[in-house]
């Protein structure tokens, strides 16, 4: 199943060699991301926006997004495996 979420969030992120989210909290809890199973990034109206796919300390993978215009990330899907 596929949860539209589409809610801002805070994210822990490494940004030496490109863009890695290491955690986010979402709704008063804080994930740590155990991989990244996908990623992609693409322009914008000139500004680039990155998207990637991360599983946490859950069965869940959760699509998260940095848009670099506003350098706000977003939880914008939840994928519930089972």
């Amino acid at each position: 199943m596929i949860d539209e979420v589409g809610e801002p969030i805070d994210v822990s992120a490494v940004f030496a060699g490109g863009v890695k989210p290491v955690a986010f909290r979402w709704r008063n809890r804080r994930y740590i991301i155990s991989q990244i199973t996908g990623r992609y990034s693409a322009l914008k109206g000139g500004y680039r926006r990155y998207a990637f796919a991360v599983r946490a300390d859950t069965d869940e993978i959760y699509e998260l997004t940095l848009d670099t215009r506003s350098m706000a990330w977003r939880l914008e899907r939840v994928h519930t495996v089972g």
